[in-house]
């Protein structure tokens, strides 16, 4: 059919590297760019995330909140804290009581400097990662 739209996306990689990280805490992986992590989609409008829980039983109900840390290539917004500063929310996971892989669809990607990280609130000490993928439309 002509006019019709399609969706390309791309591949998951890594965004912030697993970690053991206590219930209520910043996870301490390392953390990837976009424009590091997604080289050939970066500059695509929409970002898929997954989280990976692969250690650990999380309470069900709980989640795994993904925050963003602006940047604009040269200078980043200051180093988030749990305790005070978490910057910008962009979503949480709501996760059962299982390891496995947990997903949040179509948050904006307002600039591929920005980086994204983790904060656990599942109720327990969990070992999470965080993968991206960018996400675009356009006609076939």
């Amino acid at each position: 059919m002509a006019n019709e739209t399609i969706q390309t996306r791309g591949s998951y990689a890594n965004a912030q590297a697993a970690n053991s990280t206590a219930d209520a805490a910043l996870s301490a992986g390392s953390v990837t760019t976009i424009t590091s992590a997604i080289t050939t989609e970066d500059d695509y409008p929409l970002l898929d995330f997954r989280v990976h829980v692969s250690v650990g039983t999380p309470t069900a109900g709980g989640t795994v909140d993904i925050y963003r840390r602006p940047g604009d290539g040269t200078n980043q917004a200051p180093a988030p804290q749990t305790a005070d500063y978490l910057h910008q929310y962009v979503g949480s996971v709501t996760l059962d009581n299982a390891t496995g892989y947990y997903y949040l669809y179509g948050v904006s990607n307002p600039d591929p400097s920005d980086s994204y990280y983790m904060v656990n609130n599942s109720g327990a000490t969990l070992t999470i990662a965080l993968d991206v993928r960018g996400r675009t439309y356009g006609t076939a």
